[in-house]
C-alpha cells in the first residue's frame, strides 16, 4: 500500500515521463487522466513511456498488465510501493 507521499511522488515521476516522451505537459497529467482518449498519447508514445518506467524503476511489467492501461493512475499503480523517484 502507497502512502500519500509516495502516490504525490509516483504521479509527479509518470507526469515528468509522459511530458518528456509525448509533450503533454505534465501539469495535465493528472491521475483520472486517459491516456489516450483526454492526452491524445498515441500506442507507440505509451510503449516508450512504459519502457522508460520500467528501465527506472527496475521493474518489468508483464505485456497483460499494459494492457489494462488507460489512465495517468494505471501507470502510477504500476509502480513499486517502496520506491521512491
Amino acid at each position: 500500500m502507497k502512502t500519500s507521499e509516495q502516490e504525490s511522488n509516483h504521479l509527479a515521476f509518470v507526469a515528468q515521463t509522459i511530458e518528456e516522451v509525448s509533450g503533454v505537459p505534465a501539469s495535465e497529467a493528472s491521475p483520472e487522466k486517459l491516456l489516450v482518449d483526454e492526452l491524445g498519447i498515441d500506442s507507440l508514445s505509451l510503449v516508450e513511456i512504459t519502457f522508460t518506467l520500467q528501465k527506472v524503476a527496475g521493474v518489468e511489467i508483464p505485456e497483460e498488465e499494459m494492457a489494462g492501461v488507460r489512465s495517468v493512475a494505471d501507470l502510477v499503480d504500476l509502480l513499486p510501493a517502496d520506491r521512491s523517484f
